[in-house]
């Protein structure tokens, strides 16, 4: 992929979220409204809705009682001691967010927002404890922070510096004080309940007299290098920060772990001649390096530790660590699962599915057609269990990409990662290529991009970047933004070009899909496979009748898993995309969804 593609996408996506106001925190019902008597007015007055807030200890209000006009929203003010924090309100479509100057030794202020009110209803709040964040030096340093995160598994602290240790090396935290606990990178999500002690996870430097080095504008430059085993590079050496590795510093290095410091700015080319590790510890702030940084390497897996502040919270490629989030959550109940690029985050209404198989919970996975696939596939992977199901729809536009084919890394996948990097480390990186080309492009952009925070979320967020006033993704992971039918006044796009035709699809596409399929598998998933849905506009020049024909006898032969559906059952009306060729809308998804459910049940016949 070419860095200024890559780069024009990224920073139009930064430029949408400059002026976008960031806000701390969202609640989501997770349980039903309890209804109470009926809207009342007549016809020749607007009907009325009465909205009861239940009294709770914590919650303070002006009043409890609103008459609000029918799907009309009502906003209220409401405070809560500053030791508590306001975990569920039971009204769907509702937002929280603190308000300006909004705090004070004893309180916290909010707003609450409920929207589109078309009922008479009763609404509760759940109260508990504000979780807190402790950081351990693990020498008797420390300090604590509450924590706001808007997702299921909140992000730790990045690394400033905050704590020092003379020989060692920080390489992220560790819910242990000695090391052998969950180590969690800094920045990256931990899953915990109640309040978290975390400690530095230090490794002991490798010693000064193994390197040669010199100075340079202040800073440390390795230029050689006398050693075996493990490879921990000091932040310092002779007092000075190590800034820089220099060509030629490093011969063959071959261990279990090699840790580069925070302070590392630049790797030369040909700096290592080989790498071969298992593990890798490094910042993202290392922006200078490229894919001959580490010579002819062989890295298991890359822990990316978080330095800077993220510059994709709150957009689309953020979706992924909160769709993982959601899947962990569920790992160990039966569960459908949607792996495909955007098309199935606009595709699928997933609480139908969960209406029509009532034993399953739904994961959808999808999030952005252009990265690679394969490393995806991995990750979800770890979650899969016996008995699960896998509905695999690889987008005809991005085959290379979505057949999990593609061995090299890109930029894109960075992105998906940022919001938890470590999710890279449960991905086997042996086999990949352009791991560290990849990784200086992903660094490259996010340099020119405006930073965000960790306590963004893209459920605050329509897919154009702009604020939206209800939450934009459900928990299953579905955007929900009403999207309108199109009609002759709308544009009906024809940009984005599908390959229904199997001279596009190589063997090595083929033998890519079927990894995927037999990692799955071997977790016990059922897997299927179903057409991506595409508009009819967007039908490359050489997709016919004989093409499509040709594309389901191809499909049948080479993979080894069922067809849920057929070729022309994926391609429809124009008027049920919006904007783009394979982004359903409103009426599209349902519709999309309702037929996948029959087409489930007739394929899964006797197992469901």
């Amino acid at each position: 992929m070419k860095l200024h593609r890559f780069n024009k996408e990224a920073q139009k996506t930064g430029r949408q979220r400059v002026k976008i106001r960031r806000i701390i925190s969202i609640i989501l019902a997770a349980a039903s409204l309890f209804i109470i008597p009926a809207c009342t007015g007549g016809q020749t007055e607007a009907r009325k809705c009465t909205v009861i807030f239940e009294d709770n200890p914590d919650i303070s209000l002006s009043k409890s009682i609103y008459e609000v006009r029918l799907n009309t929203n009502l906003t209220v003010a409401l405070s809560v001691p500053s030791d508590r924090a306001i975990t569920h309100v039971s009204y769907e479509n509702s937002t929280l967010s603190p308000m300006s100057n909004g705090a004070s030794s004893s309180r916290n202020y909010y707003e609450l927002t409920l929207y589109s009110i078309a009922y008479s209803a009763l609404i509760r709040f759940t109260v508990e404890d504000r979780r807190e964040i402790t950081y351990n030096s693990g020498d008797g340093e420390s300090f604590t922070v509450q924590s706001a995160s808007p997702h299921l598994r909140p992000n730790t602290s990045l690394w400033e510096g905050q704590f020092e240790r003379q020989g060692y090396l920080a390489t992220g935290w560790n819910t242990l004080p000695d090391g052998n606990g969950m180590h969690t990178g800094f920045g990256s999500r931990i899953a915990a309940d109640g309040d978290i002690e975390l400690y530095v996870d230090w490794k002991k430097c490798t010693g000064e007299d193994s390197f040669t080095w010199r100075e340079e504008d202040g800073g440390a430059v390795i230029t050689g290098y006398e050693g075996e085993g493990d490879l921990i590079i000091p932040s310092t050496l002779g007092n000075l920060p190590v800034r820089r590795i220099a060509e030629g510093a490093f011969g063959e290095i071959c261990a279990d772990s090699v840790a580069l410091p925070h302070t590392l700015e630049r790797i030369d080319d040909d700096a290592f001649e080989v790498l071969d590790c298992e593990n890798l510890y490094l910042f993202d702030n290392l922006y200078e390096l490229s894919e001959r940084s580490f010579g002819d390497y062989s890295v298991n897996r890359l822990h990316v530790n978080a330095a800077v502040a993220p510059v994709y919270s709150g957009n689309y490629f953020a979706t992924f660590a909160d769709k993982v989030d959601w899947l962990e959550s569920i790992s160990d109940q039966k569960k459908i699962v949607f792996f495909c690029g955007s098309s199935a985050r606009f595709g699928y209404d997933s609480t139908r599915f969960v209406a029509a198989f009532p034993q399953y919970n739904v994961a959808n996975m999808g999030a952005f057609a252009y990265s690679n696939m394969r490393p995806q596939a991995e990750i979800i992977a770890n979650y899969l269990r016996e008995g699960d199901i896998v509905i695999s729809s690889p987008e005809l536009d991005a085959i290379d990409e979505q057949f999990c084919s593609e061995l090299a890394f890109d930029g894109w996948t960075f992105c998906l990662m940022e919001a938890n990097y470590d999710m890279l480390a449960g991905i086997d990186l042996g086999e990949y290529t352009g791991i560290f080309g990849s990784f200086y492009e992903y660094n490259a952009v996010r340099r020119t991009m405006q930073t965000t925070s960790y306590d963004d979320s893209p459920s605050y967020y329509k897919e154009d970047g702009s604020r939206s006033d209800m939450p934009s993704y459900n928990k299953y992971g579905d955007y929900v933004v009403f999207r309108e039918t199109n009609d002759s006044s709308l544009p009906l796009s024809g940009d984005k070009k599908a390959y229904f035709n199997p001279d596009h699809i190589d063997e090595s596409d083929w033998a890519g899909l079927n990894y995927a399929y037999d990692l799955f598998e071997s977790r016990g998933a059922d897997v299927y496979f179903a057409y991506s849905v595409r508009s009819e506009l967007g039908l490359s020049d050489d997709t016919t009748e004989e093409s499509i024909a040709a594309l389901e006898e191809a499909v049948k032969t080479h993979l080894d898993v069922p067809v849920l559906n057929g070729a022309h059952d994926a391609i429809m009306d124009p008027k049920y995309f919006l904007d783009t060729d394979n982004h359903l809308n409103t009426d599209g998804a349902a519709l999309h969804s309702l037929k996948t459910i029959e087409q489930l049940k007739a394929a899964a016949e006797g197992k469901l």
